[in-house]
């Protein structure tokens, strides 16, 4: 699979970073490399690392004997660390080990200023289903970062007091910090990270960062559910070039002009709602929806939870359309359907909600009462199940022909080891882009994911 943009970035930064490290040399003494100004999360791997050498080398051994009491000794306990920090200080580290730390710590930090909530969903759960709520809090505070995604993560954590953290809830928690810190009306939080990320680089290459390149900004739009953001950016003819920068100040400008545009378009454009649509299909959203009351012969009224910042998410899923296969006109409220057919069939004195029928699209595509638990075994990747035709038609129908988008949609499927996960992420993306979730493409996205979790049940 090809590389995103948010990678080739990555690498040329770990390069970077490493001549302007190393210059022509082929190995290093330790204590001399500490000395340089390095990234804290390089800074820390290297220490680990060097410890490691330490005791799987094991440079000096003390034998064990009945007549020297040295275990309870403090004193000599003490010269014992005194010593294997010298020996740590002064072990010679060559080039493909120094080259190897760069690129995974460094990288790893640059992820998180990118896509925090993939980045930290991946460190925590790659090999693990479940952790303590306590053990990751520890961990995201030792970040020691100030950003506002992050400082709202650990707050919502704190309420999961000693408890056990499922990936899928974990999931949940970090999508819910997502929406709360990253609104489509208010960039703000956006530029905060930018600058951070312009900071970061700046510290890498070692001068001064006067802006940063068009293809991070888009990345970092779509990495925070701000799709729509992103797409008017990449339409805006001054920003073609993906390694063309942009600065802080500028961008700043951009997005708020966008987002006023955006509103605009949502006032003049929207079109009229459908009976009965008021259905969210992403998770967290279903649970917020709640039912007001009886509507006129009993029908049920839903409306759907209003955010902070007062926006109602919504997707326009037309009810009549997918059960009959053709639209229906929209009565008004005074109005019912006058004839009982199989899409609005109501029994005297009880009330049927239609909408219950929608609170998981996907389910419309995967019949979930139907499958067994995931098989044992490990998951293909990805890039072995999607032939070119399939790809050439998610880039088209799905993508919009943005190269980007699709290898950064793939790379995060490829590190879900559920299909719960993976469909909570084609959930989304479908929802973000307005692609109906019962669209040729859709479904057949869908079922090719499905089939990399359930290679012999698929539908």
């Amino acid at each position: 699979m090809e590389f995103s943009y948010k990678e080739q970035e990555r690498r040329e930064l770990s390069q970077s970073f490493k001549k302007r490290l190393l210059g022509n040399e082929t190995k290093i003494v330790f204590s001399e490399l500490m000395k340089n100004e390095l990234p804290d999360f390089l800074r820390k791997y290297l220490t680990t690392y060097a410890r490691r050498i330490f005791i799987n080398e094991k440079p000096i051994q003390v034998s064990e004997n009945k007549r020297f009491n040295l275990k309870s000794n403090k004193k000599f306990q003490e010269s014992q660390k005194q010593i294997e920090d010298v020996i740590v200080e002064s072990i010679i580290l060559n080039q493909d080990e120094i080259e190897d730390a760069i690129f995974k710590a460094i990288g790893l930090q640059f992820d998180l200023y990118i896509e925090p909530r993939q980045t930290i969903l991946r460190i925590f759960y790659k090999k693990k289903q479940e952790r303590s709520q306590q053990d990751i809090l520890n961990a995201i505070r030792n970040l020691s970062d100030t950003r506002p995604f992050i400082n709202r993560l650990i707050e919502i954590l704190e309420s999961y007091s000693n408890r056990r953290l499922s990936r899928e809830l974990f999931a949940e928690i970090l999508l819910r910090t997502e929406r709360e810190i990253y609104c489509p009306n208010d960039a703000r939080n956006v530029i905060l990270d930018v600058n951070r990320v312009m900071k970061y680089i700046e510290k890498l290459r070692g001068e001064a960062c006067s802006g940063i390149k068009n293809g991070l900004v888009i990345a970092m739009l779509k990495q925070r559910g701000l799709s729509d953001l992103a797409k008017q950016f990449t339409r805006d003819p001054d920003n073609a070039d993906s390694d063309a920068s942009i600065s802080s100040a500028e961008l700043e400008l951009k997005l708020n002009a966008y987002i006023e545009q955006l509103k605009k378009d949502v006032i003049h454009d929207s079109p009229p709602r459908e009976p009965f649509t008021d259905v969210m299909p992403d998770f967290e959203l279903r649970n917020s929806v709640q039912s007001n009351r009886l509507g006129p012969g009993g029908f049920e009224s839903r409306t759907p939870s209003v955010s902070k910042a007062g926006n109602i998410d919504q997707l326009d899923l037309k009810a009549n359309t997918v059960f009959s296969g053709h639209e229906s006109t929209e009565p008004t409220k005074q109005e019912l359907p006058e004839t009982e057919n199989e899409n609005f069939r109501v029994r005297p004195g009880r009330a049927r909600d239609v909408t219950k029928h929608f609170d998981d699209p996907m389910d419309m595509v995967i019949h979930r009462a139907d499958i067994e638990s995931q098989p044992d075994g490990p998951i293909p990747e990805l890039k072995n199940l999607i032939d070119s035709k399939s790809a050439k038609m998610f880039k088209k129908k799905i993508f919009q022909r943005d190269n980007i988008a699709y290898a950064d949609f793939f790379d995060r499927l490829e590190l879900t080891d559920t299909w719960k996960e993976a469909k909570i992420i084609i959930e989304e993306e479908l929802r973000l882009r307005g692609i109906e979730p019962f669209s040729r493409e859709a479904i057949h996205l869908s079922d090719l994911v499905f089939s990399r979790y359930f290679p012999k049940k698929h539908i």
